[in-house]
């Protein structure tokens, strides 16, 4: 995985990769993102039309493990 800065104007873009098999990468965020499921992350429907992870695309567990780091560093910030 690689990751770096770029500044845009008074932005500050950060961008990273994951370079791997198509495989091994799917698995991995697939196995991350059912664990954060199965933890209550994500969207798991209403009481009346509830959803289990085998609902879920694959951009919706890329986007639940993204969630999940974004908050990690943002509560990693306030505790400082």
């Amino acid at each position: 995985m690689a990751a770096k800065f770029t500044v845009q104007g008074t932005n500050l873009l950060i961008e990273m990769d994951w370079l791997g098999t198509l495989e091994s990468i799917q698995r991995v965020v697939q196995n991350a993102a059912a664990y954060l499921f199965d933890k209550g992350f994500g969207n798991h429907g209403t009481e009346e039309e509830p959803r289990v992870f085998a609902d879920l695309t694959p951009q919706e567990w890329l986007d639940i493990v993204y969630n999940h780091f974004t908050t990690v560093a943002v509560n990693a910030l306030k505790q400082r």
